[in-house]
């Protein structure tokens, strides 16, 4: 197989919203997918007994393990689950601090391969990196909310949509691994959006934003 997982972060930065999204089984479009009978090629989601959710950023690491309801809950794409900082980092953590988080999620069970006839063991995984930046993306917006229409100042126009596209290459760069690159471009424009590195005259004449 071959498992999926998205990840939302909610509440102003304070949860994230976690799921697992392969969908199911399609000979052609999906064949990592999960089957909805016994005699497909894949395990069901009714197959996994155990689940495993490890978050981890610098120093701070927590797993979670699942079992029955929550299980059902995270496989599926219209439910979910909903993991708090607090609950999960304690009471001094009331939002995900910005920054990029290792998301790891296992899932084991066991199923009966319908070309054998056997009991095999269902152990599948998936190791992902998100950016949770919900502060960081709070100050953009600010400054996007600034921009007069009809546009005046086209330079401000191009900065704000550089500081967007940078945005964006963060999570690019963490969805293919990069993440060395991905948290460069973070250090970068944390100094840009507390005006301690000028990118254009934009963050001169908008210093006290928001």
């Amino acid at each position: 197989m071959n498992i999926k997982t998205t990840v939302n972060q909610l509440n102003s930065g304070a949860t994230i919203h976690i799921y697992e999204s392969t969908l199911d089984y399609n000979v052609t479009t999906n064949p990592g997918g999960w089957c909805l009978d016994a005699l497909g090629p894949n395990p069901q989601r009714t197959d996994i007994d155990e689940l495993i959710i490890t978050v981890a950023k610098g120093d701070l690491t927590v797993t979670l393990n699942y079992t029955g309801a929550d299980i059902t809950s995270y496989l599926d794409p219209t439910h979910g689950l909903l993991l708090s900082a607090a609950t999960m980092f304690g009471t001094a953590y009331d939002v995900f601090e910005d920054g990029i988080y290792a998301i790891t999620i296992t899932m084991n069970g066991s199923w009966t391969n319908p070309d054998t006839g056997l009991v095999e063991d269902v152990a599948e995984s998936d190791e992902i990196y998100e950016a949770l930046l919900w502060a960081m993306n709070d100050d953009i917006r600010h400054l996007v909310i600034t921009i007069e229409v009809p546009i005046k100042n086209y330079l401000e126009a191009y900065n704000t949509s550089l500081l967007n596209t940078l945005f964006d290459a963060i999570i690019y760069n963490c969805e293919y691994g990069n993440i060395e690159k991905a948290q460069d471009i973070i250090d970068y424009l944390t100094d840009v959006l507390a005006n301690n590195t000028t990118l254009t005259e934009l963050f001169k004449n908008f210093e006290n934003y928001g």
